[in-house]
């Protein structure tokens, strides 16, 4: 056996004769636990995840330089991840990995290249059938790699850092095409933004933006309402949760997004600072066919109800 290190926080990992995935994953698995122990120094501590990608000679490539290549691009999948994990090399992983990268490369400049933009979705009044507010949804347009789908590029843009500076573009760019449509047509609807949980780690920076795009524009607080999805608001800290207090008594909606999905207590959810449940589709998308979807959704009713 050999172990190198490539470089970085890169190392490879030979075994002659392990010609079975059973044997690579173990040998990849108990690599992953004896890195799991933090850890510590003078004043600091280290945690680890590893992501590893499994290549097999001959099948996988017939010289070392390929074997690597393909092991980088299979790794390179699970970089995001949560906990440690392997993967085997396969021409289907390796495309996905490699549209990844293709995918987090591209979205460095994109924004000042002017391939975002943002659509906006009404939200109806039924008694009425009048517009009172709308949400604003990212879209990317790339050149090359033509309109990519958000539930492909958002985890991206998460997972690379970049969702900051997007979702305060997001944010102020919402903000002035509202106000511009409150001044040209005598409209007064909210506009709903997308909040990242990445956002939210920095509560007084996104604070002191949302307040930036509203004195810029010139749009009333009132006009503006955030969403955050549930196991956000589970997971935020106390310093967060206060400027989301902060926010809302100033006259911004908090709306809690996909709601139904998540795992919270009634409970906590009642001290919550949220004005607006968000039902998640699946609740609704049945509902002429489903008389359960119809009590489900009868009882969610009768939730935000209680909680005003």
């Amino acid at each position: 056996a050999a172990f190198a290190h490539l470089g970085g926080g890169e190392f490879a990992f030979f075994r002659s004769g392990c010609n079975s995935p059973t044997l690579a994953a173990s040998a990849a698995r108990d690599i992953a636990r004896v890195l799991a122990a933090p850890v510590t120094g003078q004043g600091w501590t280290a945690n680890f995840l590893v992501s590893t990608g499994i290549v097999m000679w001959p099948s996988d490539g017939e010289d070392a330089e390929t074997l690597l290549e393909n092991a980088r691009t299979t790794a390179a999948r699970g970089l995001s991840a949560a906990e440690s994990g392997c993967e085997f090399f396969t021409p289907e992983v390796q495309q996905r990995a490699l549209r990844r990268i293709k995918l987090e490369s591209a979205m460095y400049g994109a924004m000042e290249r002017g391939e975002l933009s943002l659509v906006y979705q009404p939200r109806f009044e039924l008694a009425g059938q009048t517009m009172h507010g709308a949400e604003a949804l990212l879209r990317w347009n790339h050149p090359e790699l033509g309109s990519v789908s958000p539930v492909e590029f958002i985890p991206v843009a998460e997972d690379s850092g970049l969702i900051v500076a997007i979702g305060s573009w997001v944010l102020h760019e919402a903000c002035r095409q509202t106000a511009a449509w409150h001044a040209r047509y005598g409209l007064r609807f909210a506009v709903s933004v997308n909040v990242s949980a990445h956002q939210l780690r920095t509560p007084g920076a996104l604070v002191e933006d949302i307040l930036a795009a509203l004195r810029s524009t010139g749009l009333p607080t009132s006009a503006l309402e955030l969403e955050l999805t549930e196991s956000m608001m589970i997971g935020a800290a106390g310093e967060a949760l206060a400027a989301l207090h902060e926010l809302r008594g100033l006259g911004i909606s908090i709306a809690l997004d996909d709601f139904g999905t998540g795992y919270s207590s009634l409970g906590y959810l009642r001290r919550l600072p949220v004005d607006c449940l968000k039902i998640d589709r699946s609740f609704v998308s049945d509902l002429s066919t489903d008389e359960g979807a119809e009590r489900v959704l009868q009882a969610i009713l009768g939730i935000a109800s209680a909680l005003r």
